[in-house]
């Protein structure tokens, strides 16, 4: 079933406030010294909305959010842990999540790509500008220093300088060659530019457009590793998935031109041979002081997340950190696969799962697209090398899957509801 001119409609202003409140409680820069209170009142605020809208909680969210509740409680009294504080900021960022999803409806696929084009259209200029003059850059870092709790976060120990935030552009005087967006590092940038793809291309028919081009302009310019890995498979993947025969052909021509080019890069295919072999040689030597993360990998962290999940593989160690690794592991995990495996175990994990590919499959019937499945690889692939399962953001995609209808009337484009999707 095709929503009939979804594509016509111009963006609501509400709309944007919604994605771009998401975008602020997952992006984790602006504001930095504030989003336990930015994320506690975006939630209120939501919700309020929410109500006035009409947009219900249905049974299956109502039940999701019960279990995951009592697993909370069931993990956190095995392993003695507990924070009221860790557990108000996880259904501030559900609650943010699905109302979200369910005032926007189908829309909300309609208006994130929306707001990532237009934000992707304000960074190009700027990361060209800081190529170019970085000196500019500098000067701004500076005035930001003034007010770091607003602009600035901790890049870490091992470089000399924080990223700065214009809340709709970061930038990093160590990285200025990668183009961060308004995320907190490029690859992660590149995890909301490959989705507001396909969405892009679903949406419009798979036809190239200017904001086929501008998305593709800022992926190129993160050099992500990670981005370009995931956009030179799945991509043409997804849009041969959806080509007829001279289609098929033509993309097949063209993908055996640019992927090896594309891989053959130093920051693609060395990087990856280089992440094994550190990945391979960093078990042993994960260590130093206590709390120091340094060592890890997307490879090390998920054997050493592994080696904690063959322990409790069903309901998973617990979303509380404190007893995270159980003193084995100092360093932190930065494989978000394996991390919600660990934490979540098999059951949640299957669940969010399924949730997802509910969402995609519902998206896809709206627009008559095919290649779900690949939608839901290039997911995985991106939360192999950042964590994106927790963010408000992706949340939203999630219980989309759990929303009444396409869309709720008043807001967007009225869609049909899937009765078989239901509680």
């Amino acid at each position: 079933m095709r929503i009939a001119n979804t594509t016509s409609e111009r963006v609501t202003g509400l709309e944007y406030v919604i994605i771009l409140v998401l975008i602020l409680n997952s992006s984790h820069i602006f504001l930095q010294g504030f989003q336990d209170a930015m994320l506690g009142v975006s939630a209120v605020a939501m919700l309020l909305l929410a109500w006035y809208r009409k947009a219900r909680f249905t049974p299956s969210f109502l039940l999701v959010c019960a279990w995951l509740l009592v697993w909370i409680a069931w993990v956190g009294l095995i392993h003695d842990v507990w924070s009221v504080k860790t557990v108000a900021g996880f259904y501030c960022r559900v609650i943010l999540g699905f109302c979200a999803a369910a005032i926007l409806g189908i829309r909300l696929f309609v208006a994130f790509e929306a707001l990532v084009y237009r934000l992707t259209l304000i960074s190009l200029p700027l990361f060209l500008l800081g190529l170019l003059v970085p000196q500019v850059f500098e000067l701004i870092h500076r005035l930001l220093s003034v007010a770091p709790a607003i602009f600035q976060v901790d890049a870490g120990w091992w470089n000399r300088t924080s990223k700065d935030s214009l809340m709709v552009y970061t930038f990093w005087l160590d990285r200025m060659h990668q183009n961060h967006g308004f995320m907190w590092e490029p690859t992660a940038f590149a995890s909301v530019l490959l989705p507001a793809l396909v969405i892009r291309m679903a949406v419009n028919r798979f036809k190239i457009d200017r904001h086929v081009t501008v998305l593709l302009l800022g992926l190129m310019s993160t050099f992500s590793t990670t981005g370009f890995i995931a956009g030179m498979l799945y991509l043409p993947l997804y849009w041969w998935s959806n080509s007829k025969r001279n289609g098929k052909v033509l993309i097949l021509v063209v993908a055996s031109i640019l992927l090896p080019v594309i891989a053959m890069q130093d920051f693609v295919a060395d990087k990856v041979v280089a992440e094994f072999e550190r990945g391979d040689q960093a078990l042993p030597r994960v260590g130093g002081s206590a709390g120091t993360a340094y060592g890890n990998s997307r490879l090390s962290s998920f054997i050493w997340d592994m080696r904690d999940f063959v322990h409790n593989p069903i309901l998973g160690i617990g979303y509380f950190s404190e007893n995270r690794y159980s003193g084995e592991n100092p360093g932190n995990s930065v494989n978000d696969v394996s991390d919600t495996l660990v934490r979540f175990g098999l059951i949640n994990t299957i669940m969010f799962l399924v949730m997802y590919c509910v969402s995609f499959i519902k998206f896809s019937r709206a627009y008559s697209a095919r290649g779900w499945p690949v939608i839901i690889l290039m997911l995985l692939t991106l939360c192999w090398s950042e964590g994106l399962v927790l963010l408000p953001l992706f949340l939203a995609f999630q219980f989309y899957s759990m929303t009444r209808k396409n869309a709720v009337p008043g807001v967007g484009q009225p869609g049909a509801s899937f009765r078989w999707i239901h509680a």
